[in-house]
């Protein structure tokens, strides 16, 4: 354990000349994103919808003088980040069936005109958030893969790298459970690069990370 605290704070120490608010931005939506992704999709359907439920419940006790649309609006975020921008789009729709119905179950049949289209522009914000919302997390998905991942190889970057072990040391701890952490080195690298050219020891690298790969359980 100490050892990996070592390697942490030592990234952590030749990190620090970028953007410190940034990186704690960034690693605090990741962290968010990556739990939301180890539950199923069912889970994330049933915490939507209960999350939905009772924005409905909380406008039906509220009544006409308090405005609710934000929290709607943060059911559609949350379905069109967390599942798929169908899912946004869905729970985009139901926001504004469910907000007409209760405005309308609230104002009796009293300037309908009025009712449907505070309805329309309803539903139109919130069909609006949902794309903004999806472009943003494929956005983002595309940005993590850059900065985690390393272009010739697909395996993990030094970033990448940091952040899962600090979440399996995180994980060793709260299971009180051991974790070890392997060094590989490719033995002849230089030579290759010296007399075949760094193309063939790019591919000596790919070859390798592959070989490897195909023997890692998930769990490594």
């Amino acid at each position: 354990a100490e050892m990996i605290d070592d390697v942490i704070d030592d990234v952590h120490r030749r990190d620090r000349t970028g953007s410190y608010s940034w990186r704690t931005m960034h690693g605090t939506l990741l962290t968010w994103t990556a739990r939301v992704e180890r539950l199923s999709n069912k889970t994330r359907f049933f915490l939507v919808g209960v999350a939905l439920a009772g924005v409905v419940a909380f406008d039906v006790a509220t009544g006409p003088d308090l405005a609710v649309s934000f929290a709607y609006s943060l059911c559609t975020m949350a379905a069109a980040w967390a599942i798929s921008r169908r899912s946004g789009l869905a729970v985009a729709g139901l926001s504004s069936v469910a907000a007409f119905v209760v405005h309308v179950t609230e104002r009796g049949e009293e300037d309908w005109l009025v009712l449907v289209l505070n309805s329309v522009l309803r539903g139109v914000s919130f069909v609006l958030l949902a794309l903004l919302t999806s472009a943003v997390r494929r956005t983002f998905t595309d940005l993590v893969d850059t900065t985690r991942l390393d272009e010739m190889t697909g395996a993990l970057s030094r970033r990448g790298f940091l952040d899962e072990l600090a979440e399996a040391r995180r994980r060793a701890m709260q299971r009180n459970t051991p974790l070890g952490v392997v060094y590989l080195d490719l033995d002849g690298l230089k030579e290759v690069n010296d007399t075949e050219g760094h193309a063939a020891g790019d591919a000596l690298i790919r070859q390798f990370v592959d070989g490897v790969a195909r023997h890692l359980r998930s769990s490594d």
